[in-house]
């Protein structure tokens, strides 16, 4: 979705939030859950310069903003922040 995207994209470059990489990679990792191959080959390069700590920690964030995320779409509300 291009929202999440647009969003990783902002803790990437530290647009409007702090610059956080680990934060920027779990929002890719939501975003590629779509199946959009271009984000799915920006995730893994982002990965891949991070490094497996940061890469786990990502993982671990994006399972978070799922449960976020469902648990907004059941209550009717909004995405996290």
């Amino acid at each position: 979705d291009v929202a999440t995207c647009a969003l990783s994209q902002h803790y990437i470059k530290g647009l409007g939030v702090p610059k956080d990489d680990v934060e920027a990679l779990a929002w890719l990792t939501v975003t590629a859950a779509s199946g959009d191959e271009d984000i799915k080959r920006i995730r893994d390069a982002l990965e891949k310069k991070l490094g497996p700590k940061p890469t786990l920690q990502a993982q671990k964030r994006a399972k978070e903003l799922f449960k976020e995320i469902e648990a907004r779409k059941s209550s009717g509300k909004s995405s996290p922040k």
